[in-house]
């Protein structure tokens, strides 16, 4: 613990001064409240751009956050400095998960308040965008632990988030691209938040999203084999 708790604070220090992985907590959340509270279009519903937003939010800023994270550390060799210094790899990815975590679900509850959610409904929000976020969590790991250096992990990354983050949403105006988004864990979760205030049965979308889940944690599996050879 003593280990985790170090690695986090660390990280909390290093967050103030990596400015594109600080960005990716705020640009969404931010961008959320602003269109919410300034951009009224007639007949449309007032919480169109947060639920908008969320998906993009959750597809895309916890994945690259890890990923750069992890890859970063490698490629300057402070992976190979805390392993050296008795840190196991599993404490690490705990550390680094936790972390963006908690930055993740500050920014969901930003769009929550934006939102004007309260009682159940702000609390089946705040899930599904948990949800969300530890499955991309677990990509973004997986894909800083399997690359080299912080450019490969760009290369896998960036295609990643953007199908993630944008299908979803290209998916409400093309029936084709909405048959492939609803085998994406993201745009389960553009569903669930579309439909928030109703009452339909979410079974087959967590479903969904376990699978994908458990997808994202073989290969968090086969990639922490990996990053013990640092």
């Amino acid at each position: 613990m003593r280990n985790i708790l170090a690695i986090m604070k660390k990280q909390w220090k290093d967050t103030l001064k990596n400015k594109p992985v600080l960005i990716q907590f705020i640009i969404f959340p931010i961008m959320s409240v602003i269109m919410a509270n300034f951009v009224a279009i007639p007949d449309l519903s007032p919480t169109y751009f947060i639920k908008m937003f969320a998906g993009m939010f959750v597809g895309m800023s916890p994945l690259v956050a890890t990923s750069s994270i992890l890859s970063e550390e490698k490629d300057q060799g402070t992976l190979r400095v805390l392993f050296m210094s008795n840190v196991k790899s599993g404490e690490y990815l705990f550390a680094i998960g936790s972390y963006v975590f908690l930055l993740s679900m500050a920014g969901a509850g930003m769009m929550c308040l934006a939102g004007g959610y309260t009682g159940f409904d702000a609390l089946k929000f705040l899930i599904i965008l948990a949800l969300g976020i530890l499955t991309s969590i677990l990509i973004g790991a997986a894909i800083g632990a399997f690359s080299k250096n912080q450019m490969v992990a760009t290369s896998i990354m960036t295609p990643l988030m953007m199908v993630f983050a944008f299908i979803p949403m290209i998916g409400g105006f093309n029936k084709q691209v909405q048959k492939v988004s609803k085998v994406l864990y993201s745009g389960q979760i553009d569903y669930l938040i579309g439909n928030i205030e109703g009452n339909e049965s979410m079974i087959s979308s967590l479903l969904i999203i376990l699978i994908n889940a458990i997808i994202a944690l073989v290969l968090f599996a086969l990639a922490y084999r990996n990053l013990r050879k640092v």
